[in-house]
């Protein structure tokens, strides 16, 4: 420890950066299942008997287009309004999973 502007400072320890391997592992194989989802959509898209899914992807990318002429601003306010929720919710769900 040392002292600055008459503060204390501990030392961190290396020990203290360290994760272990299942904190590590969930994201991953998370990210893993949602990249392997979307390549057999492409495939099941590719193929053209699920008609559902076509008029999904279609719906997605015609709700995409709309957007694009709005101003830039009006969609960082909606995604700031849709997402943080829901990235507030995933972070205390891995948060109370480890």
């Amino acid at each position: 420890s040392y002292s600055r502007y008459g503060f204390t400072v501990e030392k961190v320890t290396p020990d203290c950066f360290e994760v272990s391997d299942s904190t590590l592992r969930n994201p991953i194989m998370c990210m893993a299942s949602l990249w392997n989802g979307g390549i057999h959509k492409l495939r099941v898209l590719a193929e053209g008997d699920d008609w559902g899914t076509f008029l999904k992807a279609v719906a997605s990318l015609f709700c995409v287009k709309v957007m694009l002429h709005f101003q830039f601003r009006t969609l960082i306010g909606l995604g700031k309004v849709y997402l943080l929720p829901l990235l507030t919710l995933f972070y205390f769900t891995i948060m109370l999973s480890v």
